[in-house]
């Protein structure tokens, strides 16, 4: 209809005066200057029509149900856990790795520790030994004989962390070094594991991983953080606080991680969404979800990483969130 009357308007324009009929058989003229404006209005007209319906739509969405946003959430993990690029993978695991507990989690991780790349494979081990995921102890003792000694000591460390000590000719031949083992009966395993971890450059770099990651956990070894805390030395620091706080939740604590979401500091927001998926509060979803969104927000840029780690903070506030509903539910029927 719009349109109609636009091409209507420029016809009419183009004419020295336009004829209108008012009765059967009664004309008149109408002045060039009437016309125009008729035109302008309806040109302006045609333009009014698609936004007020544009603001209407927009104003008629409606919002994400929990299930549609676990699902959304989810989905952003796996596409993150299985693409091609290295440092997606690591992000996705990362984030993964605060989602203690969580089945889905575990496995997706569990995954990482066959991935074609060592270094998904190492932060998956360590990121199974700080979830306490003894389900995945049978997947770790495999790692163990990892070829690489970076893997083989963070799966050895992740089963020692949950009480399994069958990786821990590891550490013996670590400790050794150089020195050959005293003969017993574990010494031809020693030697064994010698065997694997016999370069020494691999050695320390288990050292330096090990101390890198030792306050921060895996969420310090995805590609995308672990090169922000290198190129900014405030980043550690303010990322780790975010996390403290994050251990224990205050309505004050909530605000000032609230605000760190808009940070223009990649692990700062990550670190400060990972502390807020720990919160009992179902508020916080709403003010996590636009980090998923790939577009970004209108003040930040999106970042993978952030997005990972936002979609696993919600899924945690939505099993929180279900987790409640028994006990308000059981609590209301006892007060009738």
């Amino acid at each position: 209809m719009t349109e109609l009357l636009k091409q209507g308007a420029v016809r009419a324009v183009q004419c020295r005066t336009a004829r209108l009929s008012t009765t059967g058989e009664k004309w008149c003229h109408v002045s060039r200057p009437l016309v125009s404006i008729f035109a302008l209005c309806a040109i302006l007209l045609g333009m009014a029509l698609p936004n007020a319906a544009a603001k209407t739509k927009k104003q008629k969405t409606p919002d994400l149900t929990p299930a549609d946003l676990a699902a959304q959430a989810w989905s952003i993990l796996h596409e993150g856990a299985a693409s091609h690029s290295l440092r997606k993978r690591t992000d996705a695991i990362a984030a993964l790795s605060s989602m203690q507990g969580d089945p889905g989690a575990i496995k997706l991780i569990e995954a990482g520790l066959v991935d074609k790349n060592l270094d998904v494979r190492r932060i998956a081990a360590s990121a199974l030994g700080n979830m306490d995921a003894k389900e995945a102890i049978p997947a770790l003792k495999k790692a163990t004989d990892d070829p690489d000694p970076t893997v083989s000591f963070a799966a050895a460390e992740a089963l020692w962390k949950m009480g399994d000590r069958s990786g821990a000719e590891i550490f013996y031949a670590v400790v050794l070094g150089n020195r050959h083992a005293a003969h017993g009966p574990v010494s031809s395993n020693i030697n064994d594991a010698k065997k694997t971890l016999h370069d020494p450059k691999a050695l320390a770099l288990i050292g330096i991983n090990e101390g890198s990651g030792a306050l921060l956990g895996p969420f310090s070894e995805g590609i995308t953080i672990a090169e922000v805390l290198a190129k900014d030395r405030s980043s550690s620091s303010r990322a780790l606080s975010a996390t403290l706080l994050g251990q224990h939740p205050t309505p004050d604590t909530e605000k000032i991680l609230e605000d760190a979401l808009a940070d223009k500091n990649v692990a700062v927001r990550a670190a400060a969404a990972r502390a807020l998926g720990g919160f009992d509060d179902p508020a916080l979803i709403k003010r996590l979800a636009p980090l998923m969104d790939a577009k970004g927000t209108p003040l930040i840029k999106p970042v993978d990483s952030v997005r990972y780690m936002a979609s696993a903070a919600i899924i945690r506030l939505l099993h929180k969130q279900k987790a409640a509903l028994p006990a308000t539910t059981a609590s209301a029927k006892s007060t009738h």
